[in-house]
């Protein structure tokens, strides 16, 4: 089990950022959700950017590793990575599409610095099916699903019916008038009749994160 120290950066100055910072374990990682890039940049080069969680997965993989500190853009997230380590066990995060793509790699993120494989399949929304149940078997492939959706919420419910696998659903508040800023997909997980789907807070792709790395510590504790 790798280490992870996690920052809410929202409202926080560059100072009491560096001061965390410092304050972490120095062989944990340490993840700052929420940031604004030009708060990071007061105390990091703002060469060290990365457009999402995929580039960082190649850091990941390379066999000259050194500390190294990033931002990601696509989930606003502030990354310090001081232990590389990978499992071999995967997370399938699903969504329909771009749309959802912040908080897809918040939870991607979340994944793989606890040092887990985050799988991303990012085009299998219910408005076309085909594409959801050819996915299964790379679903399957994997340990949990974090399914992240907005508009009417159906895509874990639709998961859940399709593999035996542990899932925690994202609502998001993508969409527009009765999808009321993610109310309704959040009740459609809640009042969902398959069974086996957990779910997290609005917009929470870390705190969903967190509640599959908790399953695959169990997982490869037994392993």
């Amino acid at each position: 089990m790798t280490k992870l120290r996690t920052i809410y950066g929202k409202n926080k100055t560059a100072q009491q950022l560096q001061m965390q910072i410092k304050e972490a374990p120095r062989d944990a990682n340490i993840l700052i959700t929420e940031l604004d890039p030009d708060t990071w940049f007061q105390f990091y080069d703002y060469r060290d950017q990365m457009s999402c969680p995929g580039d960082l997965l190649n850091l990941f993989k390379s066999t000259s590793f050194k500390e190294n500190a990033v931002y990601i853009a696509s989930c606003e997230c502030g990354v310090i990575v001081r232990n590389p380590y990978l499992s071999d066990l995967k997370v399938a995060i699903t969504s329909a599409g771009i749309a959802d793509r912040k908080i897809v790699d918040e939870a991607g993120l979340t994944v793989l610095l606890h040092g887990y494989t985050p799988k991303f399949l990012n085009d299998i929304g219910v408005n076309d099916l085909k594409k959801t149940t050819d996915s299964v078997d790379e679903i399957n492939k994997c340990k949990a699903i974090i399914s992240v959706q907005g508009f009417e919420g159906a895509l874990p419910v639709v998961l859940a019916g399709l593999t035996s696998l542990p899932i925690v659903s994202v609502p998001t508040s993508t969409g527009y008038g009765v999808s009321a800023k993610g109310y309704t997909a959040l009740n459609t997980s809640l009042s969902s009749c398959t069974s086996g789907i957990s779910v997290v807070n609005i917009n929470n792709g870390f705190g969903a994160g967190e509640a599959v790395v908790r399953i695959l510590d169990v997982i490869g504790n037994e392993s």
